[in-house]
């Protein structure tokens, strides 16, 4: 998650989706790192060990699965939603992420037709999603030809 200088705006998103400020996040950050749970390189902020940061996923994608997709991942640029999806493909065999790759791969979705996909420049993401679900992939990847 971009954090600082022009990357900035990733956290400002995350903020917003989360419903706390700018000082909360802030704290909450600050106390991870100080128990090596958030790394930092650079711009970028991470939760560390990546087998929690997969847990801490799966426990969102539980709880919040309908807000992602419809209220967080229409908001991502290409970069945000290349990262976001790295991170559904290390849950593909969890059922609250799999479960929504129907919506994201349906008429309405954001991956529904070559031209949304050229729009919204997430084509790079496809293969993503592929690792997601093998079967739903190939459904995906077909409609790109």
């Amino acid at each position: 998650m971009g954090w600082g200088g022009d990357l900035r705006y990733q956290v400002d998103l995350l903020v917003s989706f989360a419903g706390v400020t700018m000082e909360e996040m802030e704290t909450a950050a600050s106390d991870l790192s100080r128990r090596g749970l958030l790394n930092r390189t650079g711009r970028y902020r991470a939760v560390s060990p990546h087998p929690l940061a997969v847990y801490l996923a799966a426990e969102a994608w539980r709880e919040l699965a309908e807000r992602v997709v419809d209220e967080f991942i229409p908001q991502l640029d290409e970069d945000m939603a290349l990262a976001f999806f790295r991170r559904i493909a290390d849950l593909g065999c969890f059922q609250p992420a799999r479960s929504v790759l129907p919506r994201l791969l349906s008429s309405g979705g954001p991956f529904s037709s070559l031209s949304d996909l050229e729009t919204s420049g997430l084509g790079r993401v496809l293969t993503q999603l592929a690792n997601c679900d093998a079967r739903r992939g190939r459904v995906a990847s077909s409609r790109t030809h």
